[in-house]
């Protein structure tokens, strides 16, 4: 049926929070394909990235 939503998600040094926000994400009821997720990452210096990539992995 095609995209219904885009949650758009910024980020700067919330690795430790960024886990939490996905994983709500991913519980909703939504099919998941009709649902994007853009996490904006303006130049953190902590584990933000790493914890976006292990959830692309996941998914």
């Amino acid at each position: 049926m095609g995209l219904k939503m885009s949650v758009i998600i910024p980020m700067y040094n919330s690795g430790n929070l960024v886990s939490e926000t996905l994983d709500s994400l991913v519980n909703q009821s939504i099919d998941k394909s009709e649902f994007e997720v853009l996490v904006i990452d303006d130049g953190s210096k902590d584990n933000g990235a790493e914890v976006c990539a292990e959830y692309v992995k996941k998914i």
